[in-house]
């Protein structure tokens, strides 16, 4: 008569079955590390942010309003945050590959300390050079407490949320059909 199996006591299964939980549990979420897209800060935006911690500045929604080729507004937020000191921007130009972009003349704008200006509230800064709706124009921003900032910036078209911020938006195709239909 063949020898019967001895019976594995009902513990030990039960730890076996723990054991393969946990390591089924670390293989799938071994795969999630700390360093992932869903642990970085993500602003969903058209405009470009930049904030480094070594400035008093933070740059926040920067983009070029273009109507036409060549020339736009330049609008961001700009935020001091020092709790003493105002800052003023007060230099704004093309680098690199998009050093024909050159800003026009405008006001320095001083920004009080822990406080924030949106230059689409003052019009924006005037810029030209190379560049077009679709285009991405790589900035460098002055500030008269030395502080520098590169940062990559979008340029959009004058309509939809952007509409009016580099001068009137241009006429869409669909006001023009609604004229036309209704006789004016």
């Amino acid at each position: 008569m063949p020898a019967r199996p001895t019976p594995v006591p009902r513990r030990r299964r039960q730890h076996a079955a723990a054991f393969a939980v946990a390591v089924l549990c670390a293989g799938l979420l071994g795969g999630c590390g700390f360093t992932d897209a869903t642990e970085r800060v993500y602003t969903p935006a058209n405009g470009a942010n930049e904030n480094p911690a070594e400035t008093e500045v933070a740059v926040l929604g920067a983009v070029i309003v273009s109507t036409t080729p060549g020339s736009g507004s330049f609008v961001a937020t700009i935020s001091n945050k020092s709790t003493e000191e105002p800052v003023s921007l007060n230099a704004v130009a093309g680098t690199d590959e998009d050093a024909s972009v050159a800003a026009g003349q405008f006001v320095a704008l001083p920004v009080a300390p822990t406080a924030f200006i949106n230059l689409a509230d003052t019009g924006g800064i005037p810029v030209t050079g190379d560049l077009a709706a679709g285009d991405f124009v790589r900035l460098n921003l002055g500030f008269d407490n030395g502080d520098r900032i590169t940062i990559n910036v979008p340029v959009v078209a004058n309509a939809g949320d952007f509409a009016g911020l580099d001068g009137p938006a241009p006429a869409t195709e669909s006001a023009h059909e609604e004229s036309d239909e209704s006789g004016h």
